[in-house]
């Protein structure tokens, strides 16, 4: 594997890297590389055969009949279907890319970390409190099996908590990296604002060469940022697939079989804190958009105030294309969707719509 300066990006890949998601470059004639490509698909095989196929989840899922025959389609659609789709969507997207990204997130085009002592204990905490933090929902849903000796419990179910929690797995790989772009990008452009601020330092110097600096620096961001907007558009997409699905199938759940139990609870407590998240995410990438904002109105300004001088606008006026660049900040699928809060609400009621239709819905 390639080295990875960035201590909070290394530490990540590095426990969490051969947990069925490909983060490294394939390489057919480094054995290191081939060994880490077979764990990584013999675990996706793992948690598809102990999850959807073998497990007491899919006997479930046939036995059990109820009087929503819509309800009924939903649960059978999600499991053999739906989340299979999502899980190899997720997977086939690492395989693919997943080398990229993390060269990209670990481009010297965002904010340089020092790779001390301090700082890799800092990203060593961080990555642990995520994984107690992400996997707390694992371990209190299966709570009845792990506080039981392991000859106790069938081995059908051991198959099915190891694919749980590979599943879970792979979707704290997807949040991880998603705010690790965001926040480095955040750092990066709230940096670069402040080099722009006037200063003392800005006029004791030639501020040209140090705004020509900059501008370079928020070019080969925007580079990396069109890369990495594309490369993340196929995890965000699933994403909201999941989110849109998981509101109707936990509210229907809700709904119909588990009103006022502690399973339906807990259902709304895995929805909030995937609502959570997303919302965290779109609120910082608005803090990105509004740092870009002022970084173009910045040079917008200087535009603004030369002297009509050949010289002056010839050395100013590529500081004016600067705003094409905009484009690759947003979260946004393919360039082509933004997600923002009104996308998020637009999500949830048209989910909740088919709530409302599948639970009044009988035989």
């Amino acid at each position: 594997m390639e080295r990875i300066h960035n201590p909070y990006l290394r530490i990540f890949v590095h426990l969490h890297g051969t947990f069925g998601i490909q983060l490294s470059s394939i390489r057919l004639n480094d054995w290191h590389s081939i060994l880490t490509l077979v764990i990584n698909i013999s675990l996706n095989i793992i948690t598809y055969w102990g999850i959807f196929i073998d497990s007491p989840a899919s006997d479930q899922i046939w036995s059990e009949s109820n009087s929503k025959q819509m309800y009924n389609y939903l649960r059978k659609a999600n499991f053999y279907a739906i989340y299979p789709i999502l899980y190899f969507g997720s997977i086939g997207s690492y395989i693919a890319y997943g080398h990229r990204i993390i060269t990209g997130l670990d481009s010297n085009a965002f904010i340089i970390v020092s790779n001390c002592k301090r700082n890799r204990w800092k990203a060593f905490f961080i990555f642990m409190i995520g994984l107690i933090f992400w996997h707390q929902r694992f371990i209190l849903r299966e709570l009845r099996y792990l506080t039981k000796p392991l000859f106790l419990v069938q081995f059908r179910t051991l198959k099915l908590m190891a694919g749980m929690y590979l599943y879970h797995a792979t979707q704290l790989t997807n949040w991880y990296l998603l705010f690790y772009y965001q926040l480095n990008t955040f750092f990066t452009l709230r940096q670069i604002v402040k080099k722009l601020w006037p200063n003392k330092s800005m006029l004791r110097t030639n501020s040209f060469s140090i705004e020509r600096r900059l501008f370079r620096s928020i070019i080969l961001l925007s580079e990396q940022s069109r890369r990495l907007q594309y490369y993340f558009s196929f995890i965000i997409l699933f994403i909201l697939i999941e989110l849109s699905d998981s509101i109707v199938g936990n509210l229907c759940f809700l709904m119909i079989e588990s009103f006022g139990t502690s399973i339906g609870w807990f259902s709304l407590y895995e929805q909030s804190i995937r609502w959570s998240l997303l919302f965290a995410l779109v609120e910082i990438n608005r803090q990105n958009l509004m740092f870009f904002n002022q970084i173009v109105q910045h040079f917008n300004r200087k535009l603004s105030t030369i002297q009509t001088s050949d010289y002056r606008i010839a050395r100013y006026s590529k500081y004016n294309q600067l705003k094409i660049y905009q484009q690759y900040y947003p979260l946004s699928l393919f360039n082509w969707l933004n997600v923002n809060v009104s996308l998020l609400i637009n999500i949830f009621f048209f989910s909740f719509g088919y709530v409302l239709i599948i639970s009044q819905t009988a035989t």
